[in-house]
């Protein structure tokens, strides 16, 4: 003859099963959004930004020019009027994604840019030079456990 107690363990063996695969399935959710995000840095790479306007039009008092995004250092080529500006004639403050004209630039040129933008990738390679304790090796290893994980709680639940 069942008793109370036994009915009570039993109920309570199955509300914690039940709430064991709910999070077990919440954690291959967490796994796959972990391995979207590290593909997006994976496959994030450097990209070509060929012809960017800087000015359609000048005015003739412009001190500088913004690029849209930060650039790769040193693969900036300035263009006025389609014509290539050799790179003595403006300085690269590449990190804040500046191009100062160490001349003015006359009223009515249209000023153009072809560049490389910082993909994904390659900024998050800069900041790990300065968290050794997350060498690439470590999220590639991650990336390898988590996939397998995912994919056994995604195959038995």
């Amino acid at each position: 003859m069942a008793t109370q107690r036994a009915l009570t363990h039993l109920t309570d063996l199955i509300n914690l099963i039940q709430r064991s695969e709910q999070q077990t399935l919440a954690l291959a959710g967490t796994l796959e959004q972990t391995l979207t995000q590290m593909d997006a840095i994976l496959d994030d790479s450097d990209r070509p930004a060929l012809g960017t306007v800087l000015a359609e039009e000048t005015k003739g008092d412009e001190a500088e020019f913004r690029l849209p995004q930060a650039p790769v250092r040193g693969v900036v080529k300035l263009y006025v009027n389609g014509k290539l500006i050799p790179a003595a004639q403006y300085t690269l403050d590449a990190d804040n994604g500046i191009i100062v004209p160490i001349a003015a630039t006359p009223a009515g040129k249209r000023i153009t840019v072809d560049y490389v933008t910082l993909g994904l990738k390659t900024q998050t390679g800069e900041f790990l030079t300065v968290l050794p304790q997350y060498p690439p090796a470590y999220f590639t290893e991650q990336r390898v456990k988590f996939s397998q994980a995912a994919e056994w709680i995604r195959n038995n639940f």
